[in-house]
């Protein structure tokens, strides 16, 4: 069963919803009969699988093999799940969406190296929102108005990070980088193209066994990806994975589809007005990272002070070369972050002189340092920006964001 939420006493939706394409197609279906019950605030869409005996699936015991089966052969699975992403289109999904990500007014004014007085000064009492104390927050769509009028340009971005090694902080620099950008106003998508699905896991944006993944959506971005995307607040969203996504090697095959597949979805958001995606890809050449360098406009190479890091940074660096090359792209800009930095450690230091040494102008000149934050704040499925305490991670991957999204602009005097 779906629920899906519309405007409370709106028949007019609930009529907009029966004559859509998305509802024609799921009558047409062979997922069986369907039954719609509309009530006052609510439109619930059940339908039955088609029994054993007729071919269809079943959800649980031997069905759940054949469903397996059915879904490695590029079979029903999908379908289902392009019929939902196409619903989608048509209603809000149920859910109350609250704040978890807020730019406080302080924080707002040392952006701007300005009295916090004066910011908070400068908005309705309706756009602040109390946290506590004298605490004032702000939320994204009123800090980008803000900024806007500051003269600041929210330039459209696609942020992958990317390394043939893993453990390295990519899920965590995706998610805490999002996070923070929608802080500062950015309407921000997160594309996890994980099969492990750890971005998602960290947000507790798991997908249920029919929600649509980019598996689901790259042959069709135009109709199924603003229906696939979950909304996690204002002004931040997630495209969630999960283990099919680890199909697309077998689904990609042709070289204009791995060109175009991620390229495709970053184009809808665009167009819906998203200013920045930040890719999680998984740590190996397949077609999942090939399809997202060909789309990213920015390239961040997590790398830790180890040998196996390195490596994975020399083949990444190569492999970004000649897939550029092989599809006749220029090249994207091309960033080093250095994460889990401990001073303590005689490996570390060495590691950061051979970074500034033989790759700087690659080189993102602050480090993240390891910190006990990560770990406590994806406990709570949360970043550490959820928090409103002042900590060191918070400030690395503070610096980092104003960089990589060009908020320097207001340090460089506009």
């Amino acid at each position: 069963m779906i629920a899906w939420k519309v405007a409370k006493h709106d028949p007019a939706s609930c009529q907009a919803f029966v004559d859509s394409p998305a509802f024609r197609a799921l009558k047409t279906t062979t997922i069986g009969p369907i039954r719609m019950d509309v009530m006052v605030e609510s439109i619930e869409i059940g339908w039955r699988f088609p029994s054993e005996s007729s071919g269809g699936l079943r959800r649980n015991g031997r069905g759940q093999d054949r469903a397996k089966k059915l879904l490695l052969n590029n079979s029903r699975f999908s379908r289902y799940r392009r019929i939902r992403a196409s619903l989608g289109q048509v209603l809000k999904e149920e859910g109350d969406h609250n704040f978890r990500y807020l730019l406080t007014a302080d924080e707002l004014a040392q952006l701007l190296g300005a009295d916090a007085s004066e910011v908070r000064g400068s908005f309705d009492a309706r756009h602040l929102i109390p946290l506590g104390g004298h605490k004032k927050g702000v939320g994204p769509a009123a800090v980008r108005q803000y900024l806007s009028r500051l003269g600041f340009p929210y330039t459209f971005k696609v942020i992958a990070h990317i390394n043939m090694r893993g453990g390295i902080g990519k899920t965590t620099s995706t998610i805490t980088a999002a996070t923070r950008a929608c802080q500062y106003g950015f309407k921000a998508c997160i594309i996890d193209l994980d099969p492990q699905g750890s971005s998602s896991l960290a947000l507790d944006m798991l997908p249920g066994e029919e929600d649509p993944i980019f598996y689901d959506v790259w042959q069709n971005p135009g109709e199924m990806t603003m229906g696939s995307i979950r909304k996690i607040q204002e002004h931040l969203y997630i495209l969630p994975s999960s283990l099919e996504n680890a199909l697309l090697d077998a689904s990609l095959i042709n070289p204009s589809s791995q060109k175009r597949a991620v390229h495709g979805v970053c184009d809808v958001l665009k167009t819906h007005g998203f200013d920045a995606v930040f890719i999680d890809c998984p740590p190996s050449l397949g077609i999942a990272v090939i399809s997202t360098i060909c789309a990213a406009d920015i390239i961040v190479i997590p790398v830790h002070s180890d040998a196996f890091s390195f490596k994975g940074l020399e083949l990444t660096l190569k492999e970004i070369d000649s897939i550029c090359e092989t599809f006749g792209l220029q090249r994207p800009l091309i960033r080093i972050l250095y994460t889990k930095f401990d001073r303590r450690e005689k490996i570390a230091a060495e590691g950061l002189r051979r970074l500034t040494s033989e790759y700087g102008a690659y080189f993102i000149p602050k480090v993240i340092r390891t910190s006990t934050d990560f770990s406590q704040g994806l406990a709570r499925k949360k970043t550490i920006f959820a928090s409103f305490k002042k900590s060191q991670a918070k400030e690395d991957y503070d610096y980092y964001v104003r960089h990589i999204l060009g908020l320097e602009w207001f340090a460089d005097g506009r």
